[in-house]
């Protein structure tokens, strides 16, 4: 099948001239250099290979971003098989809810159950939270931390007994 600008240049006279196999086959063998122990190479120019590999198309996988709640399903669903704690997709959930690219040995978890277990204040521990997961398999996300304190204007409030503010000295009492 012709192009449409073969046929144009048909028409205005050219021939197309076929090239004889032996002539191709001549053409792409290389030729045979000897090689010098002290050869340099020149890097102030790029080679054609080198460009050709420099701007190489690279296969983009678009995948939408996990969300919380996705990552927590697909840990809940993968935990039962230790196999999988190898896949890119637990990796990835597991990297997306802790935070954190090493994932915590049996013994490990156990340890920080037994230090934490007797404190109230585990429920605000990331640590806490992954060991539980890693032996029962349930995601049990910590709680953020309150701000300790009051703010001066809470402060100044309490201090005056505004009663605008509706907030008492009683209540922030130790």
């Amino acid at each position: 099948m012709k192009s449409e600008f073969q046929r144009q240049l048909e028409a205005l006279g050219f021939e197309k001239i076929q090239a004889p196999l032996k002539q191709l086959q001549e053409n792409k063998t290389k030729p045979i250099v000897k090689k010098n122990k002290k050869v340099s190479k020149s890097t102030s120019l790029i080679l054609k290979s080198d460009k050709d590999k420099r701007f190489r198309k690279r296969k983009v996988i678009q995948t939408t971003p996990l969300t919380k709640m996705e990552a927590k399903a697909i840990l809940e669903r993968l935990h039962s098989d230790n196999k999988s704690w190898g896949t890119q997709e637990f990796a990835t959930a597991y990297k997306l809810l802790t935070r954190r690219n090493t994932i915590l040995s049996y013994e490990q978890s156990k340890d920080i159950i037994r230090r934490w277990h007797r404190f109230e204040s585990r429920v605000y521990e990331l640590d806490y939270s992954i060991a539980l997961f890693i032996i029962s398999g349930i995601w049990i996300s910590p709680l953020p931390r309150l701000k300790e304190g009051m703010s001066k204007q809470v402060k100044a409030r309490c201090e005056r007994r505004d009663i605008n503010g509706s907030y008492n000295v009683w209540v922030y009492k130790n």
